[in-house]
């Protein structure tokens, strides 16, 4: 246990720091002045009319205060570079249009942060010291970015096995529709045709960013993540990501082979980590805290840990997610809450070295993965699930 003592702390710190220290100070170690001092700029003067990127490379500075008031797409052949410590306010655009940030494929995202100087993505009415709940959630969509790596999406695929057809279903083997954006629209499409995906493909780098109270609701049961990758490549730089108060999950891989390291994500209202569709990528150093409650509203906090899926529409033949995970730590929000991991739709995976506290349940093995899980290709090993309420007593 002494692992988990000394993760919790260092978690809290990370993502308490810019509201502990006052809206003011926020990039203040990188030379990024005041935040009330700051140039208020409205990005829809960087975009055009289909909410594009008007230049082929883009630069945000930490001089200034960006007020995002649409969706913004980052198209092929285009780099957004973001300085350290800059601040991003979206603006709440509910239902299909929901506002939110897309790189999209052959596109690029240069956010670099530092510890001392994050860069935020938050909600345009985040103050930015701390007065702002983490029961607000919802209130833009998200970060998504999509890339040319492998995906095991085909038009024969089932949504949950049936009997609809997966709503990721382009017409071409091995190209997807992002969940949460609207069919038709290229720009919102991951993955290649079969047989031309790019392992190595490289969106950018994302690190030291925190990405606060997204999850934007589209529709029933429909919401942006915290941060979404579709089938990005190992090329892909991401680390020490934060996803506060998101509606919806706060990492979720739709197939490629991106890995990430020092994730964090609290006060979230689906899984924490999910997976499917083919990933292959590795995971480390990851900490989850869920909230209190799950009785709906404004205070609802949480789902599963982790959920693991092999094949959004599972049946076919196509490989199946196989990551690697290590070193995650997730707290549950009672004994009321979901599991700590939940396997199923044919998912492979080993998970390693990580602790699990005040979930329902351990493990949950639905369909083929109860029996990949047997047969050794879906492990987890040396964990620590505690006080589960299927327990009698607690160690």
């Amino acid at each position: 246990m002494r692992t988990l003592s000394k993760l919790i702390p260092a978690a809290l710190m990370a993502t308490l720091a810019p509201a502990l220290c006052g809206a003011q100070s926020i990039g203040s170690a990188c030379g990024c002045p005041d935040v009330s001092a700051r140039t208020p700029v409205n990005m829809s003067t960087l975009l055009d009319g289909s909410f594009n990127l008007l230049s082929a490379s883009t630069t945000l500075t930490c001089d200034k205060v960006y007020t995002l008031s649409s969706k913004m797409y980052v198209n092929a052949g285009q780099d957004l570079y973001i300085e350290p410590g800059t601040v991003i306010k979206v603006v709440d655009n509910s239902g299909v249009n929901s506002n939110a940030v897309i790189v999209c494929r052959e596109g690029q995202i240069w956010a670099n942060g530092s510890e001392s100087c994050p860069i935020i993505f938050t909600s345009v009415s985040d103050a930015l010291d701390g007065s702002y709940a983490v029961t607000n959630r919802g209130k833009w969509g998200g970060l998504i970015v999509l890339g040319r790596a492998f995906n095991n999406v085909r038009s024969t695929d089932l949504k949950d096995g049936g009997p609809a057809a997966s709503t990721s279903i382009t017409g071409t083997d091995g190209v997807g529709l992002i969940e949460g954006l609207s069919a038709g629209d290229t720009r919102h499409y991951y993955g290649m045709a079969v047989g031309s995906e790019i392992p190595t493909d490289n969106s950018g780098i994302l690190r030291y960013v925190s990405l606060r109270h997204g999850g934007e609701l589209l529709g029933t049961a429909n919401e942006i993540n915290g941060l979404t990758l579709g089938s990005v490549g190992s090329g892909t730089q991401i680390d020490h990501i934060e996803v506060t108060s998101n509606l919806d999950d706060g990492f979720e891989f739709f197939g490629g082979t991106v890995s990430a390291h020092h994730l964090v994500a609290m006060h979230c209202d689906d899984d924490y980590i999910d997976y499917d569709q083919g990933y292959t990528g590795r995971i480390q150093f990851f900490y989850g805290l869920q909230g209190p409650d799950n009785s709906g509203g404004a205070l609802n906090q949480g789902d599963n840990g982790m959920e693991c899926d092999g094949d959004d529409g599972p049946g076919n033949s196509a490989a199946k997610s196989n990551p690697v995970i290590y070193n995650a730590t997730i707290i549950g929000r009672g004994p009321s809450g979901d599991e700590s991991i939940e396997s199923r739709r044919e998912a492979l995976g080993s998970i390693y070295n990580s602790i699990f506290a005040n979930f329902r349940s351990g493990l949950s093995l639905s369909d083929v993965a109860y029996t990949n899980w047997n047969g050794g290709t879906f492990q987890v090993k040396n964990c620590t699930s505690q006080y589960r309420a299927d327990q009698t007593t607690t160690c």
